[in-house]
């Protein structure tokens, strides 16, 4: 395989300098586009970015930063497998049977509300899938999304209620403005990623559980999913950056 390079570019005082790099080992790294309960949509991405030269690695910053190898163009399919706590052996070996091995596995816990996912990868375009959708169907049907809103949304409130509070004991007098505008804006934005996450998760389900034609052929719209997912975002930032200027300009700050 011929080597291949890129050239990166550092600034150095007021020169520039041009590196070379070789592609095979190489990260590249980017945000994660969008929610990994977009099972599918999440699924075709990664198999698109693998036939690309970029192969999924790791995940960094509490899996919301991708890091991909660049290698020779390769032709993958990807699995997500959601709700598992703990990966043993035994089910790691079952999978390894059909044809799957382990890329990337994430737990966390807020709350009591468990997040967990596993990305899994195969050469084998025909590779036996069947424990990864009867494992998300299983997992569908015990998820409550409209439970999950509410307890974020109240836990989220209760955070900066006690950091409101521990604010004022120490300086032993009211919170300012400022920090009041901060609070309102991250409980805005908050509401409107837990809606989309809400909206997400009840798509997993209605796909699951009915098993619709998107998982039937596969055949899915990953951009859709990647443009919405930072309209969302832009949303929030923007309902956020009002309510903190509102605030501000009200009180005379």
């Amino acid at each position: 395989m011929d080597k291949q390079t890129f050239f990166r570019e550092d600034d150095v005082g007021d020169a520039t300098i041009q590196r070379e790099t070789p592609m095979e080992t190489a990260d590249f790294m980017e945000r994660l586009p969008f929610d990994p309960f977009n099972v599918l949509e999440m699924q075709a991405y990664l198999a698109d970015m693998s036939s690309k030269g970029l192969i999924l690695k790791e995940a960094k910053q509490w899996g919301n930063v991708l890091v991909y190898d660049r290698m020779e163009p390769q032709k993958r399919s990807y699995r997500l497998l959601l709700g598992v706590p703990v990966l043993e052996n035994s089910l790691l070996e079952s999978f390894y049977a059909d044809g799957w091995d382990l890329v990337y596995f994430r737990k966390s816990s807020f709350f009591g509300l468990l997040k967990a996912y596993a990305i899994f990868s195969s050469f084998d375009a025909d590779a036996n899938d069947f424990r990864f959708s009867e494992n998300n169907k299983k997992y569908s049907a015990s998820m409550s999304p409209a439970k999950d809103f509410f307890v974020e949304e109240l836990c989220n409130i209760l955070i900066w209620c006690v950091f409101l509070g521990f604010v004022w004991l120490l300086f032993q007098k009211a919170p300012d403005m400022t920090l009041f505008s901060l609070a309102l804006a991250e409980l805005l934005m908050g509401i409107i990623r837990r809606c989309q996450s809400y909206r997400v998760k009840e798509n997993f389900k209605r796909t699951f559980q009915n098993e619709t034609v998107e998982l039937e052929n596969g055949i899915v719209n990953w951009q859709l999913a990647k443009i919405s997912y930072e309209n969302m975002e832009n949303l929030g930032f923007g309902i956020g950056f009002i309510a903190l200027m509102s605030v501000r300009i009200l009180s005379g700050q």
